[in-house]
């Protein structure tokens, strides 16, 4: 198929040199404009209209070219098509489009219906993921349970100090956790503390707000008892103390290797050791074997080679690996940590993650290591690197630098920015807070009189103008400025402070 590239002038190197590189080459129009957004049929069609068209069986324009351009194939009689907003993505364009993958549109740009057809089939893959196994050795829940194993990481998240929570905000924590991606819930005890006969109203609190398998995360005996007796899902964490305990506990439970001390051993064979002998001497077959994961520089690497060696000698057992003890003990953010962590486990076939949004930079974990979780579930599905599915976790970069216009040569005259010398002042102010959304406190002189609440800095400072609330422009820039690094503060999880940086 021999096929024509049309772009302005400014993207035509560029243009020219993937038009090279794919197969086969295509030719290259570069049409009377500068900005290949600006295009339209009008000048394609006389750019075109010269032009040896002998054996052309197609023409691909730029995705960023507004409206229908069907008429392009009406008069040249050649498909006409959209290519993608981005000329660096054309070779995974044509690729699809020639393989017969994808359909182009005259209408629709080609990125949109690509990005459209791979969420599509990830959905597709992933809820197949999720559901019942034909094959499984254990069942979580009875409304929506969890399957083990099932060939993908299901998230389990803890709910930390549970009883210090009132009910409200318990079931707050349980449907965001639920939303985040989690498949179990945890419900996590207090150390020292007998909190056994709240546990009933703590589990019937947590019940009301999701309708996924519950856990309780709890070495007291009293405690595990009591949540089994009110009809707990899962029992974390059974150890050589309070082994005994499981005499009378009929649910799936995780096993730790904590020796008759309450310590874990420092050696990785040490920990495997010591969980084999505890499974092996309750006699159960719906156990799960953790290692206990370690934060670096204490133990971690050893703790990394007992999960390694466990699987090894129980290819066909349960386990699951507490994330949250690497990314809570490290300043650092925890998007790549969970990724890392959560590809071990992929490798590992480890079925389990469990995480705890315990402090604020690890705000987001449990939706992190559930997306990361989708990631190499599908990367180890098709035998690729998890990269290019469909799905990813770049937050703050992106994969390649997508600039296509030259800047330089667009006949403008230059000027260099200087700094503003300021607006005359009005009477009126504004103060920008940010929490669950973002909020804007309207003053004049000095009084407040109004509170804005959104999402989106277009959605406040657009509601703020159609209000008349400031006329100056100097005073308008400024505002989305502010708005649009609390909204970045509010999808990151930063914290953010009026008219300091956020980086």
């Amino acid at each position: 198929m021999a096929y024509m590239l049309v772009t302005g002038r400014n993207a035509a190197e560029a243009v020219k040199r993937i038009a090279k590189s794919l197969s086969p080459p295509a030719r290259v129009i570069v049409c009377a404009v500068d900005v290949a957004s600006f295009l339209t049929p009008e000048i394609i069609l006389a750019s075109l209209k010269d032009t040896d068209k002998k054996g052309i069986s197609l023409i691909i324009i730029p995705g960023t070219v507004k409206g229908d351009v069907s008429i392009v194939s009406e008069k040249t009689g050649i498909l006409c098509f959209k290519g993608p907003r981005i000329v660096y993505d054309l070779p995974l364009i044509m690729e699809k489009y020639l393989a017969g993958k994808i359909q182009l549109s005259p209408v629709e740009p080609a990125d949109d219906i690509l990005g459209k057809k791979t969420s599509s089939e990830v959905r597709c893959e992933l809820k197949k993921a999720y559901a019942r196994p034909v094959r499984y050795t254990h069942k979580i829940g009875r409304k929506k349970p969890v399957y083990l194993p099932s060939g993908i990481g299901r998230i389990v998240a803890e709910i930390n100090d549970a009883p210090l929570l009132s009910y409200d905000e318990l079931a707050k924590k349980a449907a965001y956790f639920c939303a985040s991606g989690a498949s179990i819930l945890d419900l996590g005890m207090l150390s020292g503390i007998d909190s056994s006969k709240k546990i009933a109203e703590i589990i019937g609190a947590a019940r009301s707000a999701v309708d996924i398998p519950l856990s309780i995360d709890s070495l007291n005996s009293k405690e595990i008892l009591a949540a089994v007796d009110a009809g707990i899902d899962l029992v974390l964490s059974i150890d050589s103390c309070n082994c005994h305990v499981l005499d009378s506990v009929n649910v799936p439970a995780v096993v730790t290797p904590r020796d008759a001390l309450g310590k874990v051993p420092v050696r990785a064979e040490e920990r495997v050791f010591l969980v084999e002998s505890i499974i092996e001497r309750t006699g159960r077959n719906n156990l799960i074997a953790d290692m206990v994961l370690n934060p670096i520089n204490s133990g971690y690497s050893e703790s990394l080679k007992a999960y390694m060696l466990f699987r090894e000698r129980n290819p066909g057992m349960p386990m699951m690996l507490g994330a949250g003890n690497v990314t809570e003990l490290m300043d650092a953010d925890s998007i790549g940590v969970n990724a890392i962590l959560a590809g071990f486990a992929s490798e590992q076939g480890i079925d389990l993650l469990f995480s705890v949004e315990a402090s604020p930079k690890t705000r987001g974990s449990v939706k992190e290591l559930s997306t990361a979780a989708q990631m190499f579930y599908l990367a180890k599905k098709r035998g690729t690197a998890p990269k290019d599915l469909g799905i990813d976790l770049l937050v703050l970069k992106d994969k390649n630098k997508r600039s296509e216009e030259n800047i330089y040569p667009l006949g403008a005259p230059e000027v260099c920015a200087r700094k503003s010398k300021g607006s005359a002042l009005e009477d009126s102010s504004f103060r920008i807070y940010v929490d669950e959304c973002v909020y804007v406190v309207y003053y004049k002189r000095g009084k407040p009189l109004l509170r804005i609440t959104g999402r989106s800095a277009e959605e406040i400072y657009g509601e703020i103008l159609t209000r008349g609330l400031t006329k100056d422009l100097f005073h308008a820039a400024y505002l989305g400025r502010e708005l649009s690094k609390a909204e970045n503060a509010l999808r990151l999880g930063k914290d953010y402070v009026q008219d300091r940086d956020l980086f």
